[in-house]
């Protein structure tokens, strides 16, 4: 019998020299080349398990990235400020260390492990050795792979016992006269023991109210804040301050404030419009304010504005010249009835940005009003429509009737008579019947009328059929 070996020169040589094996051994060749393969694959897997590539580790994350700290009196330790480490890894994270640098104090709960998927808290404290801006950083060193890990800390040390921000108020420009809203200041005693406060005063155009106690504890999350207005009595620059006296090292304690007076370039005449009584729905006469630039530069306008029931134009353009004038026309149309205020507001480069011109005028019920019944019909070509109407609800003929703006109406829009009988024209359409008071032509009334030459549809009952 031949025989064959399989060669692995090359997979055709291996398949010709196979064909010449009978089948039942080829069967069992094959069988047994399976096994082999399979065994070499098993053995390489139980290898690689065995010897594996990378091993679990450890995984340390500080949140946050970085600490400021308020402003600390020198040699006095200020309140705590919390980082968190997560271990984020598969196994525990051994520490070997947790330090920070000079002018900042740690303490913390993680010991010298932390368990994998858990976290633990570090403290840090700013206690500044000397005034200035101080930079560190907060250490921790361990078996992760990125060790250490770091983060950096600042703070700004201060001879002050207590500290205040911001450092100074600037109000800018305010008119003359006129009351700003309030700007704050936070006060906080950063000394490490309370503070005894005897007064806090405000100078110059500057008024104060504040939510301090005494003693004030040494806790920046318990300062206290003063709330200041500026009202300038007069135009330049105006300064002032707040002076607080308390047992705290360096008293007094002074917050410098400034602003500016203005006196406004612009001046009105009238700078107050006053319209009377106008019925609702009516329009009022317009009025007239002069504008002038009594100032030695031009006042440019953003914005001419007129507010509530009022409205206007005007011939001041985008920019008033220096010792020029310019007019606004105002109208008043009520919305409703009783006292109607409003204003026009002037944005614009003035020193004092923004003017007003007041306005007022009252909306009234009209003494006399006119109705018409039926507000509205609907006639054929061959029917007549009476109307009728009332003032102040009386029925009355003291009016004049119109139709489509034609008093008596004509043969193209229908005729109606003195005493409100309309007659429709010979084709179809939709018209407005009018009654205008004889006494007082602003009041008016309307109906529609609708002219149509479809009859309508009559139904018939039997009623001997009804139960």
């Amino acid at each position: 019998m031949r025989t064959a070996t399989l060669s692995l020169k090359s997979s055709r040589t291996a398949a010709l020299k196979l064909s010449l094996v009978p089948g039942w051994c080829r069967v069992a060749m094959l069988a047994l080349a399976c096994l082999t393969t399979l065994a070499g694959a098993t053995g390489a897997a139980a290898t690689r398990k065995a010897n594996p590539t990378t091993a679990a580790s450890a995984q340390a994350n500080l949140y946050p990235q970085g600490l400021a700290f308020f402003d600390q009196k020198i040699n006095a330790q200020g309140p705590a400020e919390t980082v968190t480490m997560v271990n984020n890894g598969a196994v525990t994270l051994n520490i070997a260390s947790i330090t920070v640098s000079t002018g900042f104090t740690q303490s913390n709960t993680c010991g010298v492990s932390l368990a994998a998927a858990t976290s633990c808290s570090i403290l840090v404290h700013f206690k500044p050795g000397s005034a200035g801006f101080i930079t560190g950083t907060l250490t921790v060193t361990d078996d992760a792979s990125d060790s250490p890990q770091v983060i950096g800390l600042s703070g700004t040390g201060v001879t002050n016992a207590v500290s205040w921000f911001p450092a100074t108020l600037d109000f800018g420009s305010q008119t003359v006269g006129v009351a700003t809203k309030t700007a704050s200041v936070s006060y906080a005693n950063i000394s490490g023991a309370k503070v005894t406060i005897t007064s806090m005063v405000a100078s110059g155009d500057f008024t104060q109210t504040n939510n301090c106690v005494s003693p004030l504890n040494p806790s920046v999350g318990q300062a206290c804040r003063f709330d200041v207005t500026f009202k300038p009595t007069a135009a330049g620059t105006r300064t002032g301050s707040i002076t607080i006296t308390d047992s705290a090292a360096g008293s007094p304690h002074v917050i410098n404030l400034t602003g500016t007076g203005a006196v406004s370039s612009l001046s009105f005449a009238p700078a107050t419009l006053s319209f009377g009584n106008v019925s609702l729905g009516k329009t009022s006469a317009a009025k007239t304010v002069t504008v002038t630039n009594n100032g030695t530069t031009a006042v440019n306008f953003i914005s001419i504005v007129a507010g509530g029931d009022y409205s206007q134009t005007n011939t001041c353009g985008a920019s008033l010249a220096a010792g020029a004038s310019c007019s606004l026309s105002v109208t008043f149309t009520p919305s409703g009835s009783a006292a109607r205020s409003g204003r026009i507001t002037f944005s614009d480069t003035d020193p004092t940005n923004l003017q007003t011109v007041k306005l007022n005028g009252t909306g009234v019920i009209p003494v006399t009003t006119v109705a018409v019944s039926p507000r509205a019909a609907s006639i054929t070509f061959s029917r007549t429509q009476l109307f009728q109407a009332t003032i102040s609800g009386i029925p009355s003929t003291d009016v004049t009737w119109s139709v489509d703006g034609v008093n008596g109406g004509n043969s193209t829009v229908g005729t109606i008579t003195a005493g409100g009988l309309y007659t429709p024209p010979s084709t179809a359409g939709t018209h407005k019947v009018r009654a205008t008071s004889n006494a007082d032509n602003t009041q008016v009334a309307l109906s529609f009328i609708y002219a149509t030459n479809y009859a309508g549809i009559t139904t018939y009952h039997n009623d001997n059929l009804r139960t």
